[in-house]
């Protein structure tokens, strides 16, 4: 006797649900001429299965459409829940839930674009804990040396004579239409084009936050340095934000069986100062930008900033050893490194300020997403600063908020110390997009 279509609802106590269905259309739920009909819809192919459903019983497109919707909409259904409630909770996953996808995942910066090849196995539809990532072969490039990314794309697929069957892409900027234009590289990368130019069916961009976003949720334990435990609620949402070359900031919300990141351009909102310092820092970048982010205070330019502003605040004379350090390295590096090692008074207060905004941003992020679920620090600069992060100034930063300091006492705060999350995430995205 084959397994019937209802045979989810049933696992749910929802028998009498189902028998009013099937008795509307005549038909009996256990009838063997479903079979057909339960095989396309446990393989996802609902167009065939409603083919299947009109042939056989003449009922209306509507219904097997209502049927779909209603087990899509349900949590802990969908295809993988039908499974478990016809063979059990122990048995194993189905298999179009456990299949082994490949994907080309890619992380594109403006000095250097990595791509890898992973095969991406597990539940990728389901719950986050289910998918696991098995590294093929990666690469690095520099950005600079050519002149579109699908040269790079198209050099590392022949170098290593792969093919795969997605492919996703990070990308600093927004992504609107499967378009995006690179923030500090002449390319303009088209997911069709690429597409047709690398010979893969399924190709897509994400804002190089959302992809981080996208990795958070295969990273392990030891992949975080937790800055508050919090009370973490797991339907909340989360937050993610990453200060590096620029600010990035993105969202992730539950839908039932996994995380949906999505990006934003919050880090192009008005910085607000909150005391005199403050407010003769925005004077001070005022006469510099039309406009005053909190990319201008928050980032590693940002950091640069916050120090020229307080060589003229305090009048004191840049020491020649950083000017050559500055000069012939990082800026912002050099002056995160002099203020690490104490040498210089004005890099410590520099790197202190530049926390304190870190947690201040943060807190306004985590409020805005209502980010129960975590909130998140990723990109380059927070790994190294770790020290500082770990003080009082962030958490301070972050919880002062007047009437909601109880709230945000209450979220989860977490450093990402893994670097590959920005591979990772576009992996895992090119995967659902395969299965999903």
């Amino acid at each position: 006797m084959a397994p019937a279509l209802y045979a989810g609802a049933i696992h749910r106590n929802r028998t009498e649900h189902v028998e009013t269905l099937a008795s509307s259309v005549g038909k009996d739920v256990r009838d063997d001429q479903y079979a057909p009909i339960v095989e396309d819809f446990v393989a996802a192919d609902v167009s065939k299965a409603l083919y299947h459903y009109r042939d056989i019983g003449k009922i209306p497109a509507v219904f097997l459409l209502k049927q779909v919707v209603w087990y899509s909409r349900s949590p802990g259904y969908g295809y993988n829940g039908y499974y478990r409630a016809t063979h059990g909770t122990d048995s194993r996953r189905l298999d179009i839930m456990n299949q082994k996808v490949r994907v080309l995942a890619g992380d594109i910066g403006g000095t250097k674009t990595r791509l890898a090849l992973f095969d991406v196995m597990g539940d990728v539809m389901g719950d986050d804990t289910g998918t696991t990532l098995q590294t093929v072969v990666e690469e690095i490039y520099p950005s600079r040396d050519y002149q579109a990314f699908a040269e790079i794309a198209q050099l590392f697929l022949e170098s290593h004579q792969c093919r795969c069957e997605s492919a996703c892409f990070g990308v600093a900027g927004p992504v609107r239409n499967g378009v995006a234009e690179t923030t500090n590289l002449p390319w303009r990368l088209v997911a069709g084009d690429l597409g047709d130019e690398l010979e893969i069916t399924q190709v897509a961009l994400l804002n190089d936050l959302e992809a981080n976003a996208w990795g958070i949720q295969v990273l392990d334990t030891d992949d975080f340095c937790v800055l508050q435990d919090g009370d973490r609620h797991p339907a909340g949402n989360a937050a993610v934000i990453a200060a590096g070359t620029g600010l990035g900031e993105a969202g992730m919300y539950r839908d039932g069986r996994r995380y949906r990141p999505f990006g934003t351009e919050g880090g192009h909102t008005d910085f607000s100062p909150a005391n005199e310092l403050e407010f003769e820092l925005l004077r001070f970048l005022r006469r510099q930008y039309a406009h005053v982010s909190w990319e201008r205070v928050l980032s590693g330019p940002g950091l640069v900033n916050i120090h020229t502003f307080l060589r003229a605040y305090r009048s004191s004379e840049v020491p020649g050893w950083l000017v050559e350090s500055m000069r012939t390295g990082d800026p912002a590096a050099a002056i995160s490194q002099a203020a690490l090692l104490e040498r210089d008074e004005i890099c410590v207060e520099a790197l202190d300020l530049f926390v304190h905004f870190y947690g201040v941003e943060a807190g306004n992020l985590a409020l805005k997403m209502m980010a129960t679920g975590g909130v998140y620090l990723g990109g380059g600069i927070a790994p190294k600063i770790i020290e500082k992060l770990q003080g009082e100034l962030f958490m301070q930063g972050f919880r002062s908020k007047g009437r909601m300091q109880h709230l945000l006492e209450s979220m989860p705060v977490r450093v990402i110390l893994n670097d590959r999350t920005a591979l990772y995430g576009p992996a895992v995205f090119g995967a659902l997009s395969v299965n999903d």
